[in-house]
């Protein structure tokens, strides 16, 4: 009975009885540098190549070029001392002059193979929709290049939490590019969930443009950067050391409901706090776009020499001059501590305003004054961009809070930026054993998984890792 709404409901179509009026095409190119993508680096290493007399050929997937430019309006960022939209216009217009340089834009390279051959597909005239009759719809590129550069950009990543998938729930940047790049209010009244200072860019895009930011839910202690400042002298309401637990609304989103996160950030507390809202911006971090990269057969890896992680940090043959530890956690503070005391010049960098964000904020203080004492050094609120390795040793490009870049040079860098239980692949689920949202193994008090019987400890288990 049931059926015929159901298949509706799906929204099955019907196949096409005509002949597709399109045509598509591909062809072969050659070139000596191949430039994928068509942001800031993008930008500038195409005009490095062509200006040094290689044929380079430049493609990039939207149908214009600047990436997170396109959809940024904040004049205070600058390159070359020009606001970066003036100077991508700039840069853009010597590229369109440089016969050493083809671009191609709303083109996605999909494939890497071997011997430098890449694929890219070409959408032609997309802005004609529909009115596009016999004309070439799409083009494959086969292209052949003797170096490849990829400044694919990152992908921002959500934040997991219950009925997380109404409509009206989105990533923060994208709600930014709806409003900078297609002028497109995503909702009226918005609220916005983060781990980072990108969701405080989205919202001040917003409030300049009208638009009313009722709230913005950090699971972080505390901010000092220059754009979270800028939240606060616009009179957005900030809940910090808060995290959404659910969602309401039946065609959208319509309210969020919030809770205060334990000392140890592990759990909630308290009553739940109602948020009204018709769209929500989740901004979880940033992850590379390694796609390509990694189908050229490339891996992603420390060398375990100059940048290395806590297991080659305790393998180093002799006591480093100058190390830096990128992360103020449990690992990395105690890895850190031990080679300041071998004599080791010791400098800790952690993108939050303390150090040990999951133990209690007095305590973090007074191990912070001791560790001092001992004589490391730490950079709070500074986010490294780069770690170069070379014959000096490792070349380190860092960034303020306040976007003010610094550059130092280390003989060692110690990644500690976090670990993750190592439980996937397990076939855990298929004998009855429970993750928490985090994947460690649930237990309870005897170590005790769900399943009796069977019991976990160490680093799957919930709690620091140590």
């Amino acid at each position: 009975a049931y059926e015929f709404f159901i298949r509706h409901a799906a929204g099955l179509g019907k196949s096409p009885k005509k002949d597709d009026p399109h045509k598509y095409e591909h062809f072969h190119y050659h070139c000596d540098v191949l430039v994928v993508g068509a942001g800031v680096s993008g930008l500038i290493s195409a005009e490095i190549a062509a200006n040094n007399n290689y044929k380079v050929l430049l493609i990039e997937q939207e149908d214009d070029l600047g990436g997170e430019i396109l959809s940024t309006r904040n004049q205070d960022i600058k390159i070359d001392n020009l606001p970066i939209n003036e100077w991508k216009n700039k840069i853009v217009d010597k590229l369109s002059k440089n016969s050493n340089i083809k671009i191609v834009k709303n083109t996605t390279c999909f494939a890497y193979l071997n011997y430098n051959l890449l694929l890219a597909a070409q959408e032609i005239d997309p802005e004609k929709g529909l009115y596009k009759k016999n004309d070439i719809k799409e083009r494959i590129w086969k292209i052949r290049s003797k170096k490849v550069i990829l400044a694919t950009g990152t992908i921002e990543r959500p934040i997991i939490f219950n009925n997380n998938d109404r409509p009206g729930i989105m990533l923060s940047n994208s709600a930014k590019k709806y409003l900078n790049t297609y002028g497109v209010a995503p909702g009226k009244n918005l609220v916005f969930f983060t781990n980072n200072d990108s969701a405080y860019e989205s919202a001040i895009s917003l409030y300049n443009k009208g638009i009313n930011v009722e709230a913005i839910i950090d699971i972080r202690e505390q901010s000092q950067s220059k754009i979270v400042k800028k939240v606060k002298e616009a009179g957005i309401k900030i809940y910090w050391s808060h995290s959404i637990v659910d969602t309401a609304g039946y065609k959208r989103l319509n309210n969020v409901s919030i809770m205060k996160l334990s000392n140890d950030g592990t759990s909630v507390t308290g009553s739940k706090i109602s948020i009204s809202c018709d769209c929500l911006g989740v901004a979880g971090g940033w992850t590379p776009a390694v796609h390509l990269y990694t189908q050229s057969g490339s891996k992603l890896k420390f060398d375990e020499e100059k940048i290395v992680s806590s297991t080659g940090a305790l393998s180093l043959k002799e006591v480093p001059k100058k190390l830096v530890v990128v992360g103020g956690g449990y690992i990395g503070l105690e890895m850190g501590s031990v080679w300041s005391r071998l004599g080791s010049k010791v400098t800790v960098v952690e993108t939050l305003d303390r150090i040990v964000p999951t133990m209690d904020g007095e305590i973090a203080k007074e191990f912070m004054k001791m560790l001092t004492k001992q004589g490391l050094e730490f950079k709070l609120s500074h986010k490294v961009s780069s770690a170069k390795s070379g014959k000096s040793g490792v070349d380190v490009e860092m960034e303020t809070s306040d976007k003010k870049k610094i550059k130092e040079n280390y003989e060692i860098v110690l990644m500690s930026v976090g670990r993750k239980p190592n439980t996937e692949g397990l076939g855990l689920k298929k004998i009855g054993i429970k993750l928490t949202e985090k994947k460690s193994i649930e237990i309870k008090d005897n170590f005790q998984t769900s399943v009796e019987g069977i019991y976990a400890i160490g680093d799957v288990a919930p709690g620091p890792m140590l």
